[in-house]
């Protein structure tokens, strides 16, 4: 029997999980552990949520840039959304906090089973945080230049949308953006 690229205690118990990465032979990666010969990447982080995010449940904001490979760290409560009209907030079971998005079908993809929102969306998502939440500019800058996108594109989108002051807040904080890729060197900008 093969066992899945990446494991959860549904594979195996969880001592054996800890034992194996403790021995060397396996890394965490989200919500579940890969072997170490197989690479950290988007399938990979996809796959370790895909058990997770169940029922709709899309990967959004901080979720979809970690699984993008924009964020270091996976953020917990894990933000993620559902269509307008199903239901929302707090899953405690499963350490979510789950929203409601209009979201057009074009702003998302599915990747290991996982439907996560395209790197535009999760950029335009992030711009619009409410103050509250933590905002991280370098991390909305390796989304755009790992997409190929420039803050022009992103200022389209963003002018595109209702909500005037979600819209005037993302435009400020695109200037931030703005500030740290002007800041990388040239040969790693991405300059349109």
């Amino acid at each position: 029997m093969r066992l899945p690229d990446v494991l959860d205690t549904a594979d195996l118990p969880l001592a054996e999980l800890c034992a194996s990465r403790l021995d060397g032979e396996l890394f965490g990666v989200g919500d579940g552990y890969r072997p170490v010969d197989y690479p950290d990447d988007i399938v990979a982080r996809a796959l370790s949520l895909s058990r997770t995010l169940t029922d709709g449940r899309i990967a959004h904001r901080d979720t979809a840039a970690w699984i993008l490979g924009a964020a270091t760290t996976l953020a917990r409560p894990l933000p993620v959304c559902v269509h307008a009209g199903l239901s929302h907030g707090f899953d405690p079971r499963h350490g979510m906090v789950v929203g409601e998005a209009i979201l057009r079908p074009h702003e998302t993809f599915t990747v290991g089973g996982l439907e996560i929102t395209t790197p535009m969306r999760t950029v335009v998502d992030l711009l619009r945080v409410p103050e509250t939440t933590p905002f991280d500019a370098a991390v909305v800058a390796r989304l755009l230049g790992d997409a190929g996108l420039g803050t022009a594109a992103v200022e389209l989108e963003l002018n595109d949308r209702r909500f005037q002051r979600e819209r005037r807040r993302a435009l400020r904080r695109l200037t931030d953006v703005a500030t740290v890729l002007a800041s990388q060197p040239a040969e790693t900008r991405y300059t349109s």
